[in-house]
């Protein structure tokens, strides 16, 4: 959702994930550019294009949030969005050479809530899903803590 949440708001958007098989979903999202971080440093890529102003880090890897800063361009903002009990490795060094800023939010305040589903409904955005029937919960709850879902697990009253 976020790729297509910047696109839709007319920004330059560049996807950063691991493999090629996923950079035909991103580019149909509306990303822009596409990096495979198993092929080539996201940080070194994001400066070949001139440094990202906003990087969102949705994947809850500490060691790949912690290298991102260093593809911030100048006043970039590093925003976590998603987490692990892991400690970020940052120095001082990554905020002196910026400046940048990292922080963090939880998503799901009833103000934010409400920012999104207007801005999806005005803008033609729709998340992707993955539906298990009432009676696949556990199966669901599993593969989505393993982060085997694709997409957002959603449970189905209905068979």
């Amino acid at each position: 959702m976020a790729v297509q949440y910047a696109k839709k708001a007319g920004y330059q958007t560049i996807a950063v994930s691991r493999g090629s098989d996923k950079e035909k979903l991103a580019r149909e999202l509306g990303a822009h550019y596409y990096i495979d971080s198993e092929k080539e440093d996201p940080a070194k890529a994001l400066q070949a294009l001139r440094g990202a102003k906003v990087i969102l880090a949705t994947a809850p890897n500490a060691k790949v949030i912690s290298t991102l800063i260093n593809g911030l361009g100048k006043d970039g903002e590093l925003i976590i969005v998603a987490g692990s009990g892991e400690r970020l490795e940052l120095s001082a060094m990554d905020f002196l050479k910026g400046p940048h800023t990292v922080r963090g939010s939880f998503t799901g305040q009833s103000k934010e809530i409400d920012a999104a589903v207007r801005f999806s409904v005005l803008t033609d955005v729709r998340p992707m899903i993955e539906v298990f029937p009432l009676e696949q919960a556990s199966e669901a709850y599993e593969k989505m803590m393993s982060a085997k879902t694709r997409f957002r697990a959603v449970l189905s009253l209905t068979k």
